[in-house]
């Protein structure tokens, strides 16, 4: 099993060296030391400890608690916190920096070690929430876009859906006006076929009565054409009526009515 890594950041020597030798005896493995808070960020940075002891107070221009918020924002690694100083406004930064412990000097081994696995397990828990919680947020993305695909195609169906029910009811009001517009067609091609054949009809009865009033007429004359001469009036008549009929059908008069002053 690997064992835990720490970064020691402590400005004493002796306490730094002291605290080192505690750790290898608990199992630990002590990965690197600082004295300021500049280097102690560095070294965070680079070595990626699995627990950072840190010492609120810190030569230099930074002290511990702002070297923390800088490590914290850089790398996940938690910081446990060791002071000399229990005052309220330095316990109050320090919380507000959220640590993962908080250890105050001197420390026994057993608090040590409770207080890094405390913070370890902490780290686990929180970690693994965030996981966790990246995870839910994921899938609840990926919701979100399937959903919006689903919604965009449902849209997108009902568009379509929309336009070929409009055009089916387009062309059934244009088939529909078209049956109508056939209908009064052969309504009126039927009326004008009726009114022709009775046209029809009427003319060839004219006809007809004319023929048959014609081949009367040539009877009558055929009988009187031998007759005397003072029945030649009424042959003359006769075949005016002929000619007449004739003219009335469109024909050509048969019988020229040219006499002279005797009526010959």
């Amino acid at each position: 099993m690997n064992k835990t890594t720490i970064l020691i950041v402590e400005d004493e020597a002796i306490v730094a060296a002291d605290l080192a030798g505690k750790l290898g005896q608990l199992g630990y493995e002590v990965v690197g030391t600082a004295a300021v808070g500049e280097e102690a960020i560095e070294l965070a940075c680079r070595l990626l400890p699995g627990v950072v002891l840190m010492d609120i107070q810190l030569k230099g221009s930074m002290d511990g608690i702002e070297a923390a918020e800088v490590i914290r924002r850089n790398v996940d690694v938690p910081v446990i916190y060791l002071t000399a100083h229990s005052d309220a406004t330095t316990l109050a930064r320090a919380m507000g920096s959220e640590p993962f412990g908080y250890i105050l000097k001197p420390f026994e081994e057993r608090e040590l070690a409770t207080t890094i696995e405390m913070a370890l397990y902490k780290h686990r828990s929180d970690r693994q929430l965030r996981k966790a919680h990246d995870e839910l947020e994921q899938r609840v993305r990926e919701r979100t876009q399937e959903l919006k695909e689903l919604n965009e195609t449902l849209e997108r169906r009902v568009r379509e859906r929309t336009a070929l029910l409009n055009a089916a009811n387009e062309m059934l009001q244009k088939s529909r006006l078209a049956a109508l517009n056939m209908m009064e067609d052969a309504d009126t091609a039927r009326r004008m076929a009726e009114a022709t054949s009775i046209e029809l009809r009427r003319e060839i009865a004219e006809r007809k009565r004319a023929e048959e009033e014609i081949l009367r007429h040539v009877d009558a004359l055929e009988r009187f054409n031998n007759a005397s001469v003072g029945r030649e009036l009424r042959m003359v008549e006769l075949k005016k009526e002929i000619n007449e009929l004739l003219m009335r059908l469109g024909e050509a008069p048969r019988f020229p009515l040219d006499f002279d002053e005797d009526g010959e």
